[in-house]
């Protein structure tokens, strides 16, 4: 995992294009709409950047931000936290594949009930929006695992999307289940 925080903003959330702030937050919006949260459910954000998901959480949850930026992190190591939901949006991309199946089987081994996770599409029309709104290889520059791989490794490691919508082409937002039985 290393990708550097303010480069990322600065493509993203704090763009200069207003177009794309708005995407890179209705994404956000998206994600926390899919779940089903509840008093007292503890949510991690999982490579939390600057907590931006917090603002659009109902208050009743709470909240643990962790990323490998130690700017932005609640806890110097994930598996601190028994999260009943993860977030990871963004994110599982940029994961070594034995890194992610890490990942993953901690989640397993907490109960986590559910993660909601927005990855890149990979597609030609996302691939020319990006390019359109200035994001091309800015923002998949340290991108290790394509989204097939993504989905690859959550079957894999025992995972379900059960619902899902692509967000304009360019990001995959699901919430996944754990198998019955695994």
């Amino acid at each position: 995992m290393g990708v550097d925080a303010q480069v990322f903003d600065n493509r993203t959330y704090k763009s200069l294009n207003p177009l794309v702030r708005w995407y890179f937050y209705k994404l956000l919006k998206e994600a926390v709409q899919m779940t089903d949260l509840s008093e007292g459910d503890t949510v991690l954000d999982f490579g939390c950047n600057e907590q931006r998901l917090q603002n659009f959480l109902p208050p009743i949850v709470d909240y643990v931000g962790f990323d490998v930026d130690e700017r932005f992190t609640d806890v110097s190591d994930y598996k601190e936290v028994r999260p009943s939901t993860v977030f990871a949006i963004n994110v599982f991309e940029h994961l070594e594949p034995n890194e992610f199946d890490d990942v993953l089987q901690h989640f397993n081994s907490v109960g986590v009930k559910e993660i909601v996770v927005g990855n890149p599409t990979d597609n030609l029309l996302s691939a020319f929006a990006k390019l359109f709104l200035g994001l091309s290889e800015a923002v998949n520059y340290s991108h290790i695992l394509d989204y097939d791989s993504v989905v690859a490794h959550l079957h894999f490691n025992g995972w379900n999307e059960v619902q899902g919508k692509t967000v304009l082409t360019f990001n995959r937002v699901g919430k996944w289940v754990k198998r019955r039985g695994v």
